[in-house]
């Protein structure tokens, strides 16, 4: 999975860690996905070294878990109750410059239109 994240995704001089990471998190932010194929995202993304979750809050206020990259402040956001992308954040606010969260996801046939 990871290699296939790797290849959909180029990186840039960084480390086959940091590589994966960012891979992984793109692919996860990806609507609609299918829970199986999510799975086995979140599966190779528990696999890269040094990966710390936590618990916290997003820009809204809701209960999320944040997924940090070693050193790094920055946090790729899950809802606590779905496991689906919810954001950004950072470990210094929940509000702090950068910060994102996901309000609503819908799928559209067209303008104007939704499913």
């Amino acid at each position: 999975m990871k290699e296939r994240a790797r290849a959909f995704y180029p990186g840039d001089g960084e480390s086959v860690a940091r590589h994966d990471f960012g891979a992984l998190s793109m692919l996860a932010m990806s609507y609609p996905a299918d829970p199986k194929g999510l799975a086995e995202v979140y599966r190779a993304m528990a696999t890269v070294p040094g990966l710390k979750a936590v618990q916290t809050q997003d820009a809204l206020n809701r209960p999320v878990i944040g997924i940090r990259y070693p050193g790094e402040r920055d946090l790729f956001l899950l809802d606590a109750q779905t496991m689906r992308f919810a954001g950004w954040g950072s470990l210094d606010s929940p509000t702090a410059d950068g910060v994102s969260a996901v309000l609503k996801t819908a799928l559209v046939d067209g303008k104007g239109k939704r499913s």
